[in-house]
């Protein structure tokens, strides 16, 4: 039997009593995860996951903040991260993605990923952490937040589905979906709406939406650059997460929440965070994925973390 297994109650409704008892959970949490005999960094976003954690912080405490800053500004989350680190009096370094060489970061993104991922965001992920080594060996991140909190908007977006994907087939999805994808062109916004809009369309003709909008490809253009044995193997391990949130006890949050939790979480966001830290012989420490954060998280209902 499992030593310990995420589930999830609608035990605490109260939005005063759940901010007290997470403010006090996550300084504990925080001051435990600070224990180290080297310099502990950050990595601070314009999140609020992130932000929470600084803010959390002990005043002793040095702890640097650092973010990636990129040329395109909705890319770009300095302003917020430098204010954070202002309104804190901490240090703060802004790590420039370095376009030029892009191709050669790409080839180590690669190399240390192992064919595990492809995860875009393993590229600033690798830009942070090269830079924090140089300053710590330890850094706090906001990873698991989104997955117990529903940070997603794709939290929405499954409330929604449950509600109105019955309504056309899914051929008909498909089909919006794939027009406004055409429709839409090329743009160099973070995400543009058209591409929400089609997203929203191609993940309603999936059997479970939520888990088609985690994907960035669809099944048309996947078939277009994988080869037959890859696209399969890919399929396989879709099915599995798939299957996850059918297995999962609860209403149709519950469901999206634990599948996150059991399948997305480990399986993307910290295989990415383990591979690009280790990297530069980085340690990442995940205070939201404490088992008493998790556990707390779990007791929330649902309308205290998703709301239309």
């Amino acid at each position: 039997s499992k030593y310990w297994e995420v589930s999830r109650s609608h035990s605490l409704s109260d939005m005063n009593a759940a901010t007290e008892q997470l403010e006090d959970i996550l300084n504990e949490v925080i001051e435990s995860q600070l224990i180290s005999d080297v310099t502990i960094g950050a990595l601070q976003s314009a999140g609020i996951d992130s932000s929470l954690i600084s803010y959390s912080l002990p005043q002793g405490a040095e702890a640097p903040l650092f973010t990636v800053g990129f040329n395109q500004k909705s890319h770009d989350e300095t302003e917020i991260a430098s204010y954070v680190a202002q309104d804190l009096n901490r240090k703060f370094y802004k790590i420039e993605a370095n376009e030029k060489n892009i191709e050669d970061i790409l080839q180590d993104v690669v190399h240390y990923s192992d064919g595990q991922l492809s995860d875009s965001s393993m590229i600033p992920t690798y830009f942070v952490c090269e830079a924090i080594s140089q300053h710590a060996k330890v850094a706090l991140s906001g990873d698991g937040a989104d997955e117990i909190f529903g940070g997603y908007e794709t939290y929405k977006a499954t409330m929604l589905a449950g509600g109105v994907s019955k309504f056309l087939s899914a051929s008909i999805w498909n089909f919006m979906g794939q027009a406004v994808h055409r429709l839409s062109g090329v743009s160099e916004s973070r995400v543009p709406l058209s591409e929400k809009i089609s997203r929203l369309f191609l993940g309603m003709s999936n059997n479970v939406p939520h888990t088609g909008w985690r994907r960035y490809l669809q099944d048309r253009e996947m078939k277009s650059v994988f080869s037959k044995s890859l696209y399969d193997q890919y399929s396989e391990k879709a099915k599995g997460y798939d299957e996850a949130f059918t297995a999962a006890q609860g209403d149709v949050i519950d469901k999206a929440l634990l599948s996150d939790q059991t399948y997305y979480l480990p399986g993307d966001m910290l295989i990415k965070s383990d591979r690009m830290s280790m990297a530069h012989g980085l340690e990442v420490r995940v205070p939201f994925l404490d088992k008493r954060i998790v556990e707390f998280a779990n007791r929330l209902h649902p309308d205290l973390l998703v709301t239309m």
